[in-house]
């Protein structure tokens, strides 16, 4: 698909990008979604700017389904955020200049999503028992009992948002500042 849309004029790209765009809003099925996001991540490769006045249709709207993470850890919603991130990883990425109003959002939601840990128990107020301090001796058979199913994907939400930093601190050189400056105290 990236390849292609290369060689598109710009009535054929924009026929390709609102017909991938109503695919995304109109699909019930996350998979689907995931394809057609796949797609608007290779185009952006190789369109580069061209990509750039869909900007203000695709980012909101990705932006939109990665903030829909469920605490209930769903893998199906947590398989779209890491498409959706992957995706604004590449445009971010691919169009630097264009994205830049975009930027302080981006970073916002991505450092939501870094936080995003469905199995991770955050009551702080929960009192360790005698009988659960065992020295840390406990058997690993029981540890092995207590562990979270394999087939968790929430990694591949927290992995974007970090993917999502990298290509936003490298297409954005000052934008560090900002981040200091922001978040230092």
């Amino acid at each position: 698909m990236g390849a292609y849309s290369q060689v598109l004029n710009t009535a054929q790209l924009t026929s390709l990008v609102t017909q991938l765009l109503t695919t995304i809003n109109a699909s019930k099925s996350k998979a689907e979604i995931i394809i057609q996001m796949s797609c608007l991540s290779e185009m952006s490769k190789y369109l580069r700017s061209k990509l750039a006045p869909f900007l203000l249709k695709i980012i909101p709207l990705l932006q939109g389904l990665m903030m829909k993470v469920d605490p209930k850890n769903n893998d199906d919603q947590n398989e779209l955020t890491g498409a959706c991130l992957e995706t604004l990883q590449q445009i971010v990425k691919s169009c630097p200049v264009q994205c830049a109003t975009h930027i302080p959002d981006l970073f916002k939601n991505a450092l939501t999503l870094l936080e995003y840990d469905p199995n991770y128990a955050y009551d702080v107020n929960v009192k360790m028992t005698a009988d659960d301090d065992d020295g840390g001796w406990g058997s690993d058979f029981e540890e092995a009992q207590d562990q979270v199913d394999e087939d968790d994907s929430s990694w591949k939400v927290r992995k974007g948002a970090v993917d999502l930093f990298s290509a936003i601190i490298k297409a954005n050189k000052n934008f560090h500042t900002t981040i200091i400056d922001k978040y230092a105290n």
